[in-house]
């Protein structure tokens, strides 16, 4: 049995707080709308008093050379993240 190495995602993966220009080579922009993203949002802007306005994706910067990096580790992989589950549907195809 190989070890298990934790994974998060905001911060070590995404750049979140990166400046765009700051931002280095690889990353590239990803607009992501998952179910906990979209119910978070419309709570927010229903809350606002904005009910009926769009919820926007949010914005993740990801560089899919991470994916193959993390593969060949000697590790099993876990999600240790926010995003819970939906790292696997949302993260790991762009990875």
């Amino acid at each position: 049995m190989r070890p298990a190495l934790l994974v998060d995602v905001d911060g070590p993966l995404d750049p979140y707080a990166a400046k765009p220009h700051r931002r280095r080579k690889g990353y590239e922009t990803h607009r992501l709308l998952t179910p906990r993203w979209k119910a978070a949002e419309r709570r927010r802007l229903t809350e606002r008093g904005l009910p009926n306005k769009a919820v926007k994706p949010l914005r993740v910067w990801l560089n899919p050379n991470h994916g193959p990096a993390l593969d060949a580790l000697p590790f099993d992989l876990v999600w240790a993240t926010t995003w819970e589950k939906e790292a696997n549907a949302f993260v790991t195809p762009v990875l």
